[in-house]
């Protein structure tokens, strides 16, 4: 299903526990170490993308057959890695996520150094039946705070997981399937009471390590508890836009939804949604307390729950797909009819139906320019993700690339060495961060968990010894 609705690439990183833990180590101390040199910078309205990807400059469109390294055809979605910087993009039309080094995510025309859904980086079409290793047309990607790569296959009616997804080589096979019994199967959920997806889109991991997946097939949100634990056909813990388990229809309420497509969570434990359909943006507080088809707290896009009203002004949509919190609060959706991404300041405070603060694709809030691909234009925006220095990326799916708004100029970043005393920091930090999950699973008495959470400040703490 389409949305606007040569040889194996090896990683070049090493691949031994010590050197990936200290690649991320390195990652997040320079990254530490930017941010507080430089303020928070967000793009402005009408602002020039700094960079693109997937073509060779700003006022090119064409996608590419065969498929290469430097091409997108229908890109869906971004994501980056916060372990290492990374950016994954699932190029929907290839039927493969492309990963970008560091760097290369805000070089223009840059090379993917790796391909996941394919074998290499000539080969676009899907496998059938599908494999542990093939995608048909993947929606959405999200790499969660361990560096695992999770993606929604959307045309298999699954999710996959890719662990250590950063330094995976080209052609890896997942590590887990969610929603099908194994990596060959695509069967389509029945009727009655089941977890399974019709047609998953957007999906997001919580700071809990809670996964959440939008269904617009079956117009429901799926939460998963310990998501890293899940496999094949698991029961959910949790859903939203209907009563149960067993019911799938589509309304426009405080309850329920219309195709829903993007997620985000973000640090205080909000679950945003775009619900397309409905051309809103739903807003649901502490949502991982909410009961089965709980109320949403918050409207955008619209004056209340009830009205489904489209347009081109501060305050409409007209079709939102996704859409992402900045560090900052800012809250990023995709506009996709209006051809433009509108920016909403310190979004969890915004009234229902607020107007939006920026605007970007388009020089105000009324305007609907076609003028076809360039600097300032978004033809389609579908998907989004933030990066360093409130860098924000966006896909443009019609024109087959991906941009970068970003108000500092591209400079490679400098190697840091980090002293003990700092790498210790670090390692206290996760150590410290481990201990708290660790707690709240022995009083949810899960016993696997509590297991995998000991090992993992086991290792940590080793490390730490040994600098």
């Amino acid at each position: 299903m389409k949305f606007p609705f040569s040889n194996e690439i090896q990683s070049p990183h090493a691949h031994s526990a010590s050197s990936i833990l200290m690649n991320r180590l390195l990652f997040v101390v320079s990254l530490l170490l930017t941010i507080t040199s430089l303020a928070w910078s967000r793009p402005t309205t009408h602002q020039a993308a700094s960079s693109v990807i997937g073509q060779p400059d700003f006022t090119s469109d064409a996608s590419t057959e065969p498929a290469t390294a430097h091409s997108l055809d229908d890109p869906a979605h971004i994501a980056i890695d916060p372990t290492t910087g990374m950016l994954f993009v699932a190029d929907q039309g290839n039927n493969r996520v492309l990963r970008y080094a560091t760097e290369a995510a805000y070089q223009t025309h840059s090379a993917a150094e790796a391909v996941f859904g394919q074998s290499d980086f000539m080969s676009r079409d899907a496998a059938d039946p599908p494999t542990a290793s093939s995608f048909n047309a993947p929606a959405a990607v999200f790499v969660d705070a361990e560096g695992r790569l999770w993606v929604s296959d959307t045309d298999n009616s699954r999710v996959l997981r890719f662990d250590e997804a950063s330094i995976k080589p080209s052609g890896a096979d997942a590590d887990a399937v969610i929603g099908q019994t194994n990596f060959t199967s695509r069967d389509s959920p029945g009727p009655g009471s089941h977890s399974d997806f019709e047609s998953p889109v957007g999906l997001v991991v919580d700071d809990e390590g809670r996964l959440w997946v939008a269904d617009f097939g079956l117009d429901r949100i799926l939460r998963f508890d310990n998501a890293a634990e899940v496999e094949g056909r698991a029961r959910a813990d949790g859903v939203l836009g209907q009563p149960n388990f067993g019911t799938f229809d589509s309304d426009t309420s405080e309850t329920a939804f219309n195709d829903p497509w993007g997620l985000w969570v973000d640090e205080a434990g909000r679950l945003w949604v775009a619900d397309y359909g409905n051309s809103r943006v739903l807003r649901f507080d502490d949502a991982a307390l909410k009961e089965n088809g709980g109320s949403a707290d918050g409207v955008l896009g619209q004056e209340d729950f009830d009205s489904t009203d489209r347009g081109l002004a501060a305050d409409r949509f007209e079709g939102p797909y996704f859409l992402t919190i900045a560090p900052d609060g800012t809250l990023w959706v995709d506009d996709f009819a209006n051809s433009r991404v509108l920016g909403f300041l310190d979004g969890a405070s915004k009234a229902d139906g607020a107007d939006a603060d920026i605007v970007l694709g388009q020089p105000d809030f009324t305007t609907d320019l076609d003028e076809g691909p360039n600097a300032q234009s978004i033809t389609s925006p579908y998907g989004l993700a933030t990066g360093r220095n409130g860098s924000l990326f966006v896909n443009d799916y019609s024109s087959n690339r991906v941009m970068v708004f970003e108000e500092f100029a591209v400079v490679a970043s400098p190697v840091v060495s980090p002293g003990n005393a700092v790498l210790k920091a670090v390692f206290d930090k996760k150590i410290k961060k481990l201990k708290k999950k660790l707690k709240q699973a022995k009083k949810s008495g899960k016993t696997a968990r509590v297991k995998n959470l000991k090992s993992k400040i086991k290792k940590f703490k080793k490390k730490r010894s040994a600098l």
